[in-house]
């Protein structure tokens, strides 16, 4: 399958899905907290000892709610974890449908990087090339651009998830 519109708007849909399941995940920590909050503002029965009790109490619900937020977070961070293995997958997936041309463009972007115009250029395995002058290696594969691009790609969706 050729790859169709524009990395901007390849971008702005993958923001927009993103903004959709942060919104999700978001409603779903809140209710938790909403409800652990509700069940430590419960009153006590009265009782001899009830100051040390109601610490008590409140401690434990502090710990608990404490931990339903950490829960929650790890909760999102693992989603969010699965959400970009998603898209690195279908991204692949994309990349290995590419045309000669394309492949053309990976090869004049490898010799270019090495700087020498007979650098020999040997097809990936992975799809893309690696292009080789002397001891100067570029590795212009779907997994060598993959490792390269990665913190560009990993800040524009952090940057997405930022409250």
């Amino acid at each position: 399958m050729p790859l169709s519109g524009s990395v901007d708007s390849v971008m702005a849909a993958i923001r927009d899905d993103a903004a959709v399941e942060v919104e999700r995940i978001e409603k779903t920590a809140a209710d938790e907290v909403t409800a652990q909050r509700a069940a430590s503002q419960r009153t006590p029965s009265v009782s001899a000892d009830r100051d040390q009790r109601l610490a008590a109490a409140r401690r434990r619900n502090a710990e608990a709610i404490a931990q339903t937020e950490w829960a929650a977070r790890r909760a999102f961070i693992e989603e969010r974890e699965q959400w970009i293995g998603r898209v690195v997958a279908r991204g692949r997936e994309i990349l290995s449908a590419t045309s000669p041309d394309a492949l053309s463009r990976l090869a004049a972007e490898a010799v270019a990087a090495v700087g020498d115009e007979h650098a020999e250029v040997i097809a990936a395995s992975s799809g893309g090339c690696v292009a080789r002058a002397g001891s100067l290696v570029v590795d212009n594969s779907f997994d060598g651009r993959a490792r390269r691009f990665e913190p560009v790609w990993r800040a524009a969706i952090a940057e997405m998830y930022r409250p």
